[in-house]
């Protein structure tokens, strides 16, 4: 069983501009000073990268990265049935929603994320 916070430690800054990238009304922006800083945006308001987390925002960029991802290929991620279903050439990979503890997310979301953050790290 996977934890919320499992599948958070492994959102890197790259995976997050990845998503914003999918994601309408989703910038990102690195400044690099003595310590690299990461600034999430949404519709102009900043959110600092390690707060992002904790902020009602999160959610919603997963779902506006589900939705660019299925506007942008023909492989889909598809909630159906309590699982998210991600078709890729006709090989199904499932996500079942009992396969998560989540803490903030819906276990929707943790299926969404867990399915974004495969396809990221096979694409790169």
């Amino acid at each position: 069983m996977k934890t919320e916070n499992e599948l958070k430690d492994r959102c890197n800054p790259q995976f997050i501009v990845w998503m914003c990238e999918l994601a309408k009304g989703f910038d990102f922006e690195s400044i690099i000073t003595e310590e690299i800083e990461h600034t999430l945006y949404y519709e102009n308001q900043s959110i600092d990268y390690t707060e992002m987390f904790k902020d009602s925002l999160f959610p919603l960029l997963i779902h506006r990265a589900v939705e660019g991802w299925n506007k942008l290929n023909s492989k889909l991620i598809i909630p159906v049935d309590n699982r998210v279903i991600y078709d890729e050439y006709g090989i199904n990979k499932s996500y079942s929603f009992k396969r998560y503890q989540p803490e903030n997310l819906t276990a929707l979301e943790c299926a969404c994320l867990h399915c974004l953050l495969e396809i990221f790290e096979e694409e790169v």
